[in-house]
């Protein structure tokens, strides 16, 4: 993008508003020639990994409104968008902007316990809380919603880990290597989705 160019683009969006998956918004785009309103050749917006065709309002005044989808979220739970204008091909001027949206959502992290060392053996046992919280407050999951796995690095393979509730928001499990692991990597997730007067919330 050229920084020295006197093509700009500002995005925004109401920020006051509290989002979920399945919440509508709408993203205003402004693109200006130096100080004035101006419709460049081409503008575009991407929400997530989705693109968003923007919609024309004015000269320079466009907005694109979708609906956030699970796939949208990024690993914060958030979703990153990114608005272009082009005026052209290169060398013509481009430039670009990006908002995140912060969503409101099931937090969930774990806590390993006083586990220290770099490399788990065959068959060696790890055990780790889950807590699960909304803006701070523990919370348990929906009924059957709470769902933890490991999962095998460059593999589709999963191992569901049964969980304990220890008390409100807190589980506790235990992820124990296969004999047959001699050499390998294994990430551990976490899937929850809660209810509340606002509606159903989701985390990952």
């Amino acid at each position: 993008m050229d920084n020295d160019s006197p093509l700009t683009l500002f995005m925004y969006y109401d920020d006051d508003q509290t989002y979920t998956i399945g919440s509508a918004v709408q993203v205003w785009i402004m693109v200006y020639w130096e100080a004035d309103y101006y419709d460049p050749q081409t503008v575009s917006f991407r929400a997530g990994n989705r693109d968003i065709t923007p919609v024309r309002r004015a000269e320079g005044r466009y907005d694109a409104t979708f609906t956030i989808q699970q796939s949208d979220l990024d690993d914060s739970a958030h979703v990153y968008c990114w608005g272009w204008a082009i005026d052209g091909p290169p060398p013509a001027p481009s430039v670009a902007d990006s908002v995140i949206i912060m969503t409101k959502h099931v937090q969930l992290d774990f806590v390993f316990d006083d586990y220290t060392r770099e490399f788990m053996a065959p068959v060696d046992t790890c055990d780790f809380e889950l807590r699960c919280s909304v803006d701070g407050t523990l919370v348990d999951p929906d009924t059957g919603t709470l769902y933890v796995y490991g999962m095998l690095q460059g593999s589709t393979y999963k191992r569901n880990i049964p969980m304990t509730r220890q008390s409100t928001g807190v589980y506790t499990g235990t992820h124990r290597t296969p004999g047959f692991n001699t050499t390998a990597i294994w990430h551990i997730f976490a899937e929850a989705d809660y209810t509340d007067t606002g509606g159903t919330l989701f985390g990952h």
